[in-house]
């Protein structure tokens, strides 16, 4: 019998399509005006209506240019939307 072929390596071409899709959860910033923030590293303007992250435990730093910046902690979950209303203390 002979031995079991694999199929063969792409080399060059077209990618092939993922066959499943990354999880990720829809974050929501809600402010009454305009500020500037940042979550894991990347710095966004709030107020921001959608943003796509992988599920875990975030947090979004509230950069309105005094010394130490203003933390909010929350959670993101898989296909679930998650609201943050910076005006909220």
């Amino acid at each position: 019998m002979p031995p079991s072929e694999s199929p063969p390596v792409r080399l060059a071409g077209k990618a092939m399509a993922p066959r499943e899709r990354a999880p990720y959860g829809t974050l929501t910033l809600k402010s009454s005006l305009e500020r500037k923030v940042r979550i894991a590293g990347i710095e966004l303007t709030a107020p921001l209506p959608s943003y796509n992250l992988t599920p875990g435990n975030f947090t979004v730093e509230i950069l309105d240019g005094k010394k130490k910046p203003r933390m909010i902690a929350f959670k993101i979950t898989a296909d679930h939307a998650t609201l943050v209303d910076l005006d909220k203390r």
